[in-house]
């Protein structure tokens, strides 16, 4: 589909968010040979170096940002509210069947799964954060031929407040379920937790599981290390997802806190 082009006008939620919704956006575009520049990705350029392969500037994506801006304050322009996940076949008919060369448009709302699986190595290319594998290789992924490596995704901090705390777990439900699986997999196996608690209560952890790390790493890295792990654990969270989907490895998300934790409830992103 030659000379359309579709702008992100928004980003939406904090990084693993705007990495999703950029590649549900990107991937359909890719799919329809469509043009789609997201200037909002700039900040990001330098920790994944293959994810500007466009040759963008930072002042032409600083420039692109204003110029939105404006045009969006003077009503110059329409931008697209992708805000409903029902009406994604209607998202769909809008940008191929549009009269207009350009399209402005924002949301979260629009998902193609098949895609996502059609280009995951495309984004596990774009995304490929700049850390020293080999350092952590070294410091964290080590591990024996029998050993399974277990990431522990405890989130706090923000979790407070989302959804009114209902999923701002205690020390003891995280202990409760990771022990679960462990008894699961009875398997060696190896934690890493990954964690925005600044004050963990690191000394519990490791009363019930000797053998664990704890990761204090940027969310580059964090990134990278929870995708390399065979399985992950912990709260809903696009964070872990994100993990998932990149290192193709299997999650469960923690809904409700009765519930056992068993193999056959870990599952892949876009599998």
């Amino acid at each position: 589909m030659l000379n359309k082009k579709i702008i992100l006008t928004r980003p939406y939620g904090q990084t693993s968010n705007i990495f999703f919704q950029h590649a549900y956006f990107d991937a359909f575009c890719r799919e329809h040979e469509i043009k789609f520049v997201n200037p909002y990705m700039q900040s990001y350029y330098k920790d994944y170096p293959h994810l500007n392969e466009h040759g963008r500037s930072k002042l032409m994506d600083y420039l692109t940002r204003k110029l939105l801006k404006k045009k969006l304050k003077w009503k110059m322009i329409k931008s697209v509210d992708f805000d409903d996940l029902d009406k994604v076949p209607a998202y769909d008919d809008y940008i191929l069947n549009s009269r207009e060369t350009t399209l402005y448009c924002e949301g979260w709302y629009f998902r193609h799964t098949d895609l996502m699986i059609k280009y995951r190595k495309v984004y596990q290319h774009l995304f490929a954060p700049d850390v020293d594998k080999a350092e952590m290789q070294k410091s964290y992924l080590t591990k024996t031929n029998d050993q399974l490596l277990i990431a522990v995704h405890i989130r706090r901090g923000d979790y407070k407040e989302y959804l009114d705390g209902r999923y701002f777990y205690d020390d003891a439900l995280y202990i409760d379920k990771v022990g679960e699986l462990v008894n699961a997999l009875g398997r060696d196996y190896k934690l890493i937790i990954f964690t925005n608690d600044p004050v963990l209560n690191e000394a519990v952890y490791r009363s019930h599981f000797g053998n664990l790390i704890i990761s204090r790493n940027n969310v580059k890295t964090d990134h990278y290390l929870m995708s390399q792990c065979d399985y992950i654990i912990g709260p809903p969270s696009r964070f872990s997802l994100w993990a998932s989907y990149m290192g193709d490895k299997p999650y469960y998300h923690i809904y409700e806190p009765e519930e056992q934790v068993t193999l056959d409830k870990f599952e892949k992103m876009y599998a």
